[in-house]
């Protein structure tokens, strides 16, 4: 007689992170816990609300046009690189140069461009304003590239500080809009050698950056849409999701803590600080994006219905400090989600690392219905059932169970059964805010 496979493991059932108890051929295992994805808090609500200004305020927040300077960093050469190239960004991170972010926002043109050059035998960049030295590097065998962007002239703007490293072959030099960094480079030994150029001062994100967040979020969208319909399927959605989260990420701390409201990249209504009702006077029909830098929260639905996103829906949030990805697609009326719904969930910390795709039917955001998980654990001192499907039979968050002993018997799958220490409730597709 065959006999069957128990999980008595840790696992986690979104935003709710009850413990399962795992046992392999009813011996019973104790196993660490992944560490909570906590990035919001069980609930129903989909906070955000749009109001119509009649008398729109002009002056505090508006959009300019920028180009986003993007920073990366190769760990072997010690070298920091700074392009505008979305393309080139990316063929370096696949080389593996770390992605640390935006240096800062340029103008698309100005009377000072900001020369890049290239020493072909070091393998190292360098970046001026000044002709002379370009012409300088060029007649000792460096290699000029191209104008790599524009110093900003109007109003002064943002100083961009350059600093140089004496003792280094590679990586001599660096720039950064951040005082705090120059300072600290200046008291390891990096001579200070001033301002090199100066970026914009901005309250809002440029357009050509928000399409790429637009176009990077479609993309996730359509790969956890396409991996629900081919079994829940887990392959490349750690990878596009942590493209989007780098991007979400770059953006944390660069504007204040309100929410933007944006239509085919530009600006269409926002919040006041600390606030989370946008007021707009320029929306119109078609599909909106908000988003919340200071909580890394993306919006996305295909328009507004009773002052709230309405229609095919993707929401998406990334963590603090340690990988986190949170993301959810599917129809919202009512401000909530109804309907069949996808949601994806990755967390990583030191000691384990699991992703998992759940899809199901929702009502006003529960999971309501049969609904279906796909786990995987990427890294972890568990030995068993370390990737697997299973399935939930769920009634308004509330999963049927049957009380087997101490513990709450609430699926079977062909390969695991699981059990909860506790009656689960409140299990939804996406969690609602909380300050």
């Amino acid at each position: 007689m065959k006999k069957k496979l128990t999980a008595v493991g840790w696992m986690t059932a979104l935003s709710l992170m009850a413990s399962l108890p795992v046992a392999a051929q009813d011996v019973a295992v104790d196993v660490k816990a992944p560490e909570a994805v906590v990035l919001e808090t069980a609930g129903s609500t989909n906070e955000v609300s749009v109001v119509n200004r009649t008398e729109p305020d002009p002056g505090q927040v508006y959009q300019q046009d920028a180009i986003t300077m993007y920073r990366l960093y190769n760990r072997n050469s010690g070298e920091h690189f700074y392009t505008a190239d979305v393309e080139e960004r990316n063929g370096l991170k696949a080389l593996g140069w770390e992605f640390e972010g935006i240096g800062w926002y340029a103008p698309s043109s100005s009377q000072t461009p900001v020369f890049r050059l290239y020493n072909p035998n070091a393998g190292d960049h360098h970046y001026t304003t000044d002709a002379q030295e370009r012409d300088g590097l060029v007649s000792l065998g460096w290699v000029f590239e191209k104008i790599g962007w524009y110093s900003n002239e109007a109003n002064g703007g943002v100083p961009v500080y350059r600093q140089y490293n004496p003792n280094a072959a590679t990586g001599s030099h660096n720039y950064t809009t951040d005082a705090v960094e120059n300072n600290a480079l200046g008291k390891l030994g990096w001579t200070l050698e001033g301002i090199g150029w100066y970026g914009m001062s901005l309250n809002c994100p440029p357009e050509s950056l928000i399409n790429e967040i637009t176009n990077t979020l479609n993309d996730f969208e359509n790969q956890m849409r396409t991996n629900a319909a081919n079994h829940r399927d887990l392959t490349n959605l750690h990878d596009k999701g942590m493209i989007l989260a780098d991007l979400v990420n770059a953006l944390y701390g660069q504007f204040e803590n309100r929410y933007y409201m944006f239509q085919n990249g530009r600006l269409a209504g926002y919040s006041p600080i600390n606030n989370d009702t946008i007021e707009t006077s320029n929306v119109g029909e078609g599909q909106v994006l908000i988003f919340q830098p200071k909580r890394k929260k993306i919006q996305k639905a295909s328009g507004l219905a009773d002052a709230r996103p309405a229609g095919s829906a993707m929401y998406f949030r990334t963590g603090s400090g340690k990988q986190k990805i949170q993301a959810a697609a599917g129809n919202l009326s009512n401000g909530f989600f109804n309907g069949d719904t996808i949601s994806y969930t990755y967390s990583e910390d030191p000691n384990n690392a699991y992703e998992e795709l759940t899809t199901g039917p929702a009502m006003d955001n529960f999971m309501n219905g049969h609904v279906d998980k796909h786990t995987h654990y990427l890294k972890s001192s568990v030995t068993r059932m370390m990737d697997f499907e299973w399935f939930m039979d769920v009634e308004r968050g509330v999963p049927k169970y049957e009380k087997i002993g101490n513990y709450y018997y609430v699926c079977h799958s062909n390969t695991i059964n699981v059990y909860y220490d506790y009656v689960p409730q409140n299990l939804v597709f996406w969690p609602r805010d909380e300050a």
